[in-house]
């Protein structure tokens, strides 16, 4: 009976081990805001991404694998604005300083996140 119920128990055992740890809030605004970086500089051959500079981003849990965050950005490139002027995309302009929402979805493995405004 004994090794029965020790067969029983060990597979629970690895079960358990192998599971993906849960990670807090603070730890998926890190490697979210790691990822808008990353992209950014991906896209930095662009003049507007070339200038946009993180200042902060956080993050918090809206319920089932939704998140909602607020990214603070700053444009520091001057020919960016030059760029800007008189197109379509001049709202941009008094984003110098701006603060951004971003909805990220996060199933335990995977991390998509896009800006919602």
């Amino acid at each position: 009976m004994k090794k029965l119920i020790l067969l029983l128990f060990i597979p629970l055992v690895f079960a358990f081990l192998s599971c993906d740890t849960p990670i807090s809030t603070e730890e998926l605004a890190i490697q979210v805001k790691e990822s808008i970086i990353e992209e950014i500089k991906d896209k930095s051959f662009e003049p507007f991404f070339s200038g946009i500079e993180v200042i902060d981003f956080t993050l918090m849990h809206k319920g089932g694998n939704v998140y909602i965050g607020d990214l603070d950005i700053k444009i520091h490139n001057p020919e960016a604005v030059e760029l800007l002027e008189g197109t379509d995309f001049d709202w941009v302009l008094p984003m110098l300083e701006k603060s951004l929402k971003v909805e990220v979805l996060f199933d335990g493995k995977n991390i998509r996140w896009e800006i919602v405004d």
